[in-house]
């Protein structure tokens, strides 16, 4: 069961959909991709994941948004991390990865961002021929309740899964902080 903790709670029945439904599409298996499992995150059945990188194309971006040089996937949604986790992921269960999704590349892909990022890319194996994606030895996601480019509706949440409480924040090319819950044109998140 996971718990998610934030000053404004409207969005909370919707964490806990997701959670349910995350949690039901675990437990369906694997109809609809040969070889059984499915791809990562939730159990889903697809050929190439949502958070994962296309081959070839620059990995993380840098995007001015919420008064910060935001990272972002290729689609331009922010990527976070976690204060917990340093040289591994431990959001790892299937409710954890349907509200934080992991940026992955395909395994042996080297990760790539632009010049300004003051940080290191790399990886950390996950499953499934596929690596994620690490800021400084930091697992990278995007959040599932940002809807557009610029949004930061996930900076400063925490929440349980699996028994480990996780904080979030907004990944920046220069490590400096964003203020919680805006988007790129100056409205509130979720």
């Amino acid at each position: 069961m996971s718990t998610i903790t934030q000053p404004r709670h409207e969005w909370l029945p919707r964490v806990a959909l997701a959670a349910t439904l995350a949690a039901v599409l675990a437990g369906c298996g694997g109809g609809g991709s040969e070889g059984g499992g499915g791809g990562y995150g939730g159990g889903q059945p697809t050929q190439e994941p949502e958070g994962t990188a296309d081959p070839g194309a620059t990995t993380v971006l840098v995007e001015d948004a919420s008064g910060a040089s935001l990272l972002t996937d290729a689609d331009g949604r922010t990527l976070y991390v976690s204060e917990q986790e340093q040289g591994e992921s431990l959001c790892t269960s299937a409710e954890c990865t349907a509200v934080w999704i992991p940026l992955t590349v395909p395994e042996g892909e080297t990760p790539t961002g632009p010049s300004e990022l003051t940080g290191t890319l790399d990886t950390l194996p996950v499953q499934d021929g596929l690596e994620q994606v690490t800021l400084d030895d930091r697992p990278l996601y995007t959040f599932a309740f940002d809807t557009s480019g610029g949004e930061t509706s996930g900076e400063g949440v925490t929440d349980t899964f699996d028994g480990v409480t996780f904080t979030w924040h907004a990944a920046t090319a220069d490590g400096s902080q964003v203020e919680p819950g805006t988007t790129d044109d100056g409205g509130s998140g979720y």
